[in-house]
């Protein structure tokens, strides 16, 4: 008769993968798909998920943790791989905490979330006002308050952040989200009645740009080598600081990136902003040599009219694979130029919400990318329009979609970038939420009626480009044709 078998006699990887497809649900699927691995699973609610259990675990990927001490030597590492910090006392203590546990060394995603500073004269007099009528709401705002000053003032933030990055040895990805939520906007309204002389607001400018540096410096105190930034929602400014940067630190920070992907968002045409720092992104960039990702966007409704190399300034990633333009208003000789010098390894191109000015087609740039770039497996050319359309729509009042937040993105860009969260439950900014109606809703293909071999078959100048502006239905029809020839 054979040995019985016992789960403790299978190899560590066959409960790696049985770990895997425990908390695939939660940790792997997005929208039924998980990265570039291949694979398409459905999450399953599994039943008495929501039941309290003793030790208060949260998931299965707890449960399992604790049923053996090589389980939990085998989970570990999952378990911690993503770590959320909210900017406040509690949200630094649990940061330290991890680095006590020696926990650190598994974090390979770390996400930075920070609110809106506290501006302007008496906050503290004006919420012990407000507490009279509305105490729930003037004691939150207290409490930040009162952690923005003990963070900020000492340094405190800055410190914890250097201390933890020096034990991230397992470092992939730093992504810093703007938090909001209604507790922020009942404040402010409450503020804009109360007394005018006060000018009381939330700005999110000091808080971005204060955040940036202290994760600069603390990204240059560690080992971490090869890292990703990813930002949806900077602001302008925090960018105008690096004016005041020193050359070496840039270029230090710059090695160590292997992707960039920002959006800078500003209520304001920030044109000539970002024109005086054409030679700041130029030495950064040019340190920058190991990017296999980089994505530069603005404003939906408020595009930068500046040159393309007034950024990118000419320079050439031999590993860039994914390139990302998105809120420009160009010629298409720009985008096609910028193309073709990364076109022997680009994969990925997103250019969405570019708008061509006078002169310019959209057909020679789809030309050049069905047949001149030859790897390329995916763009993205959603809201894309002619100049002159777009300024027309604007002036008759027509509502701009908001951009495609990176968030949303990585599930594409990114493999490996779902993974469990240890402090998942947040609130972002409304630009934030309605970007994923956007993208759901303007991913439609509307000429399935034309099969691939078809598609293959047209040229660009029978994609209907008329130069004037660009319809609707056009967007997913040439993504579509123009990565038709990879199908054939």
């Amino acid at each position: 008769m054979d040995k019985q078998c016992l789960i403790d006699c299978l190899a560590d990887e066959l409960l790696n993968l049985i770990l895997f497809f425990l908390v695939v649900g939660s940790e792997e699927v997005s929208d039924g798909r998980i990265s570039r691995r291949g694979l398409i699973l459905s999450a399953i609610k599994r039943n008495g998920s929501e039941a309290n259990f003793p030790r208060g675990e949260k998931s299965d990927l707890d449960r399992y943790r604790l049923v053996c001490k090589r389980f939990m030597r085998i989970a570990t590492p999952r378990k911690f791989r993503h770590f959320t910090l909210r900017f406040s006392r509690d949200g630094f203590k649990r940061l330290n905490e991890l680095v006590d546990m020696q926990l650190a060394c598994h974090t390979r995603h770390f996400t930075y979330m920070v609110r809106p500073f506290y501006l302007g004269r008496d906050w503290e007099n004006f919420l012990a006002d407000v507490s009279l009528d509305h105490h729930s709401l003037s004691e939150i705002h207290r409490l930040r308050l009162a952690d923005q000053k003990f963070l900020v003032e000492n340094a405190n933030d800055l410190a914890a952040l250097k201390r933890a990055m020096s034990f991230f040895s397992s470092l992939q990805q730093v992504k810093l989200l703007r938090l909001q939520d209604q507790a922020d906007e009942e404040i402010l309204k409450l503020a804009r009645r109360g007394n005018p002389e006060r000018d009381l607001h939330l700005d999110w400018d000091p808080a971005c740009s204060h955040a940036v540096q202290s994760l600069g410096v603390a990204l240059l105190g560690s080992t971490c080598h090869s890292v990703r930034f990813l930002g949806p929602q900077l602001s302008p400014k925090a960018a105008v600081r690096l004016l005041h940067t020193p050359e070496l630190v840039m270029s230090s920070l710059g090695e160590r990136l292997t992707c960039l992907d920002v959006n800078f968002q500003s209520a304001h045409d920030v044109t000539s902003m970002m024109i005086g720092l054409s030679g700041v992104f130029r030495n950064f960039l040019l340190a920058a040599r190991n990017l296999v990702t980089i994505s530069v966007g603005f404003s939906a409704d408020l595009p930068v009219s500046i040159p393309l190399e007034d950024i990118f300034n000419h320079l050439h990633w031999p590993r860039l694979r994914c390139l990302g333009i998105q809120g420009w208003k160009l010629d298409s000789a720009e985008i096609i130029a910028i193309v073709r010098r990364h076109g022997s390894r680009l994969r990925e191109l997103r250019i969405p919400y570019v708008y061509l000015r006078e002169g310019s087609r959209w057909r020679d740039i789809l030309s050049v990318l069905h047949n001149e770039i030859e790897h390329l497996e995916s763009v993205d050319l959603q809201h894309i329009d002619y100049a002159f359309h777009f300024d027309s729509e604007v002036i008759h009042g027509v509502e701009i979609p908001p951009l495609t937040s990176t968030e949303e993105e990585d599930n594409g860009l990114y493999e490996d970038e779902r993974s469990e969260d240890t402090d998942s439950s947040y609130v972002v900014s409304a630009h934030h939420s309605q970007s994923e109606t956007s993208d759901s809703e303007t991913h439609q293909w509307p000429t399935q009626a034309l099969s691939i071999g078809e598609l293959s078959l047209l040229t660009a100048n029978d994609l209907g480009d008329n130069g004037m502006y660009v319809k609707r239905e056009h967007w997913g029809l040439w993504e579509k044709w123009v990565v038709s020839r990879l199908y054939v």
